[in-house]
């Protein structure tokens, strides 16, 4: 009886163990996470100074993952403080993106411990970067200009996917604009500027273009550990990089880390 019970004991153990730690990455995934942005730009339109800066970065993220076809959804929103070599001029800098993605399987190469696969898609994107320059003198902090980037495009988007464990992943992605619609100020800054609201306007679209007159790079590097049945943590980093030169010449790179969690919906 007593050996039965045994059995009967480490069978149920077994199915538990396995029933909380072993991971299929298909299914439904919705996460949050937050982190840090280290930001640079130099917007000729507003100023010849780069102005750089360390903010937060805080992002959502839904995942449907397929046999074939993978889906991504994510927002992130971006906000930092710059300033420059002048000690008197410093920038307030907002950012956001959303994007969709769709990823389609090429070839994977599976082994008994780990997984390969590699994809390959397209996105849509709409990237935001608005900028305010101020100016201290003594007595008052004054906003001399504000300056932005707007980009609704649509990309070329690869993945690499490694399964490096049952319970371990890490997923490389690299997102390049093929066609993008671009607003920017007009050349001279009272151009945008509302005279009876007393602000610049800042208008949704306006001129299209395609690769490479809007270069831009972004890359995401994740690790991703589950850490029980619906909980998976994640790790990762993202590399952006952009330059374009209507109205006057605007480069700006950020890198961003970001630790979270992922709720597993489904699977």
């Amino acid at each position: 009886m007593n050996s039965l019970r045994s059995v009967y004991i480490s069978t149920i153990m077994t199915l538990c163990c396995h029933f909380l730690h072993a991971q299929t990455y298909h299914g439904d995934f919705i996460g949050l996470h937050f982190g840090a942005s280290n930001f640079h730009i130099m917007d000729g339109h507003s100023s010849p100074l780069i102005f750089q800066g360390t903010g937060i970065a805080p992002s959502i993220q839904y995942m449907h993952i397929g046999s074939e076809i993978n889906h991504i959804i994510d927002g992130s929103f971006y906000y930092d403080n710059l300033f420059t070599s002048a000690d008197n001029f410093n920038t307030e800098n907002f950012r956001g993106r959303f994007r969709y993605s769709l990823f389609c399987s090429a070839s994977h190469n599976e082994t008994a411990a780990r997984r390969f696969e590699f994809s390959f898609g397209g996105s849509v994107t709409s990237f935001y970067c608005k900028s305010d320059y101020y100016f201290d003198l003594p007595t008052i902090r004054a906003r001399s200009i504000s300056s932005w980037y707007w980009s609704h495009s649509l990309d070329f988007s690869t993945m690499f996917n490694l399964k490096l464990s049952d319970r371990d992943c890490i997923d490389f992605r690299v997102y390049i604009p093929l066609v993008s619609n671009i607003s920017r100020p007009e050349f001279s800054s009272s151009g945008d500027y509302d005279y009876v609201e007393n602000d610049w306007v800042i208008k949704t679209f306006g001129k299209t273009e395609f690769f490479p007159a809007n270069f831009s790079v972004n890359a995401h590097m994740d690790y991703r550990h589950q850490l029980f049945r619906r909980i998976i943590l994640q790790f990762g980093y993202e590399f952006y990089f952009v330059t374009y030169d209507q109205p006057d010449q605007i480069s700006m790179y950020m890198n961003n880390f970001r630790l979270g969690m992922f709720i597993v919906l489904n699977q």
